[in-house]
């Protein structure tokens, strides 16, 4: 087509003087017309709403949909189509896509309809769900192209009239060249997104600046027999699998992409468009760097190769062959290199994945090398040491946002916390290391270092003191619990053994880090293990009035404030999973004093430490701990029968005196900041218990993946007796 027959896609009273280079090449033609839609000048910005009803299939929407039919139907609102789709979780949607001229319009029709009129009848937690996405755009961030001159789409039906055949189409940016405020800006995205939830059932996103959405249509109604089916058998196909490609794309750069067949399933047209939220600049060819390949680094390797990203990653010298022979699988999306200097230079992304004790000689041989401009990040679980050995090595050009999997590498990633703390970056690489960890489909939480450290203090120290010192009070009683007729009641006794083993399954350094670098974590195992021994004297004193007061009124600061609300934890979950061949009736179960339990929830009440407040970066040992403790202190029986059996019965006495040894004597290495001397004594524990480590961690997983189904997705929890 020459250029004498095409029209400037930009409308003429937009176009300025262009600073920002175009995508094509020069003196390009399209091989086939297209069009553009002309809104009248005095247009300054346009309205976009989509309304969405989101329900599990063969559940009747049919009501909800006619309350935002009544009101969108309105001749205020410029324009409405309405579609049907299911989306990649497998939910049935009607959407409703509806236009308007300008925000005055937009404002008019909505003063008219009462306050929340949208989600009308909606219950919160039901199965029926709405959504409202709305987005203001300026004429200057909007473009929209036809193949046809007489087939308008979106806002296009808002437009007074159809160009000419247009210039900017067919190459690779075209779209971006049409906007008209690409003409002087480079439309990267700025800012990060955010989920706003006010508490009230609302959940509310806000995403960055220069956010894309797309809407792309595809009209085959017109079609006769031959071209219908080389459409739906050459087209569509290729086509689907573009949009399938997209749908949960964020390496790519799309937050999400859906596509919708106008009308209803019963009524169905001939008509689909993929309406998709994108950033404008695609970084998937970027490098991830990874220096430490233990379990954790395999983790996030296998993670982030999965969802497309180039990975380059090293450990130690002396595992190049073993690591480069088992990750010959992965093809050329994971490279394995025989030092982090090699991953330093060439990566976009580096994630430091060594333990917290080796994060400052680590960073200080390899940081050097960084490439000019990378960002760089630890996965250790201290971040003060972390931050502290980045801001000495790294060179000042380089950006630090850090991460933490509050998880361990045998614990499905899917819905776990997974803190990103951006310490020294712009909002677009902290957008970009979002990005990457995606693929882990971890509860994202936004923390500062010190934030991180106060909370994984709060919430792990002082758990895997209690499990640590169970261990080694067994292991000292030369016990195996499960093989105890007193420990195989189920239900409680099931947590701490599990759990207890779980942690001596895996290595030392995963716990030795955060105890001993982290100053709150040091102090709170200190704090506990004064808890323990104050009410051990108080135990073999017998002096029950003070006892009993202490335990009162430590549960009413922790608990009070829950009372009435469902439970974390249910006994006939958790009596599922033991390592006893035999199981004992709950009529006979012998009572246990807890004093793991009584001494955790004393040590919160000494340290004003509010659990629930930081479940938002729970673990799953947090989760169950934080479970078993409340089901003890909320079950009046149970906890009467705790406090007797500390007063009254010597069955559970000389184990007691082993456990407050183990806690005063783990207080004491982290106290000291002894790593050796911690490693020896996590082995000679995890030696003993070996034979059954793989048991265990089975029978663990099981349990912490039936707990989190039942507590997380829909089945109402237990409520306190």
């Amino acid at each position: 087509m020459s250029d004498l027959n095409l029209e400037e896609a930009i409308p003429g009273h937009l176009i300025t003087e262009r600073t920002q280079p175009l995508h094509g090449p020069d003196n390009f033609e399209p091989k086939m017309a297209s069009y553009t839609g002309r809104l009248g000048e005095d247009i300054k910005g346009l309205v976009v709403l989509y309304l969405g009803v989101q329900a599990p299939i063969g559940v009747d929407k049919r009501a909800v949909i006619k309350n935002l039919r009544v009101h969108i139907t309105d001749p205020l609102v410029g324009f409405y189509d309405e579609g049907f789709f299911t989306d990649i979780n497998g939910y049935s949607n009607h959407l409703i896509a509806a236009y308007w001229k300008s925000k005055n319009d937009f404002q008019s029709w909505q003063n008219k309809l009462p306050v929340g009129w949208w989600y009308a009848g909606i219950t919160p937690g039901g199965e029926i769900g709405v959504y409202w996405e709305r987005y203001e755009p300026s004429i200057d961030d909007t473009e929209i192209i036809y193949s046809h001159d007489d087939r308008p789409e979106g806002w296009g039906n808002l437009a007074e009239k159809v160009s000419k055949p247009i210039n900017k189409h067919g190459y690779w940016g075209s779209a971006q060249d049409r906007i008209p405020r690409s003409q002087t800006e480079d439309l990267k995205p700025t800012g990060s997104c955010q989920i706003i939830n006010p508490g009230t059932g609302l959940l509310q996103v806000k995403p960055q600046e220069n956010l894309v959405i797309l809407r792309s249509a595809q009209d085959w109604s017109d079609t006769l027999d031959k071209e219908r089916t080389f459409y739906k058998k050459g087209v569509e196909p290729v086509l689907m699998k573009g949009m399938k490609e997209i749908e949960d794309g964020l390496r790519l750069g799309c937050y999400f992409n859906r596509v919708v067949t106008l009308g209803d399933p019963e009524n169905a047209q001939q008509k689909t468009y993929s309406s998709g939220y994108a950033l404008p600049v695609s970084q998937a060819g970027l490098m991830i760097g990874i220096i430490g390949m233990g379990d954790m680094g395999r983790l996030y390797a296998r993670k982030i190769s999965a969802a497309g990203w180039k990975v380059i990653a090293c450990d130690t010298p002396e595992k190049y062959a073993e690591l480069k022979a088992e990750f010959e699988d992965a093809g050329s999306l994971i490279t394995i290199v025989e030092n982090g200097h090699l991953v330093s230079r060439c990566s976009d992304y580096i994630i430091y994945n060594v333990p917290a004790e080796s994060i400052d000689a680590v960073v200080k041989l390899y940081g050097p090398s960084t490439k000019m401009g990378a960002i760089v990040g630890g996965q250790t679980s201290c971040k003060a040491p972390e931050i502290a050995a980045f801001e000495a090595h790294l060179p000042k050009d380089v950006e630090i946002v850090s991460c933490h999997s509050l998880h361990g590498p045998k614990v499905d990633s899917r819905g776990q916390p997974l803190a990103i703390i951006s310490h020294r970056a712009s909002a677009e690489s902290t957008a970009l290391v979002t990005r990457v960890l995606a693929c882990l489909q971890s509860k994202i939480v936004h923390l500062s270092a010190i934030e991180h450290d106060r909370i994984t203090a709060d919430t792990q120290a002082v758990t895997h003191a209690a499990f640590l010192s169970m261990g080694t009070a067994w292991h000292a009683n030369a016990q195996f619990p499960w093989e105890l007729e007193r420990y195989s009641t189920g239900g409680v006794e099931n947590v701490k053994i599990n759990i207890m083993m779980r942690i001596y399954s895996n290595k030392w350094h995963v716990y030795a880090g955060l105890a001993i670098l982290n100053p709150a974590a040091r102090d709170q195992i200190r704090a506990y293990a004064d808890s323990v021994t104050e009410l051990f004297k108080l135990m073999i004193s017998h002096q029950r009035k003070e006892f009993e007061e202490r335990i009162i009124k430590a549960g009413e600061a922790v608990f009070g404030s829950h009372k009435g609300a469902c439970l974390l934890l249910r006994d006939e979950i958790l009596d599922q999973y033991s390592l006893a061949e035999a199981r004992i009736p709950r009529s006979e179960r012998r009572p246990n004093s807890h004093l793991s339990l009584l001494a955790m929830v004393d040590c919160w009440w000494k340290l004003g430490i509010v659990p629930y407040e930081h479940m938002i970066c729970e673990t799953p040992l947090f989760r169950l701990w934080l479970g078993v403790a409340e089901y003890l202190y909320r079950d009046r029986k149970m906890l009467e029968e705790a406090i007797e059996t500390a007063m009254e019965d010597d069955a559970f006495r000389m184990d007691d005196l082993e456990f407050t040894f183990a806690a005063r004597g783990w207080s004491e290495v982290v106290g000291y900041g002894d790593f050796e001397s911690y490693r020896k004594r996590f082995e000679k524990v995890q030696t003993y218990f070996a034979p059954r480590v793989a048991e265990a961690t089975r029978l663990g997983n099981e349990m912490i993946a039936k707990i989190f189904e039942k507590t997380r997705d829909g089945e109402t929890p237990a409520k306190a007796s």
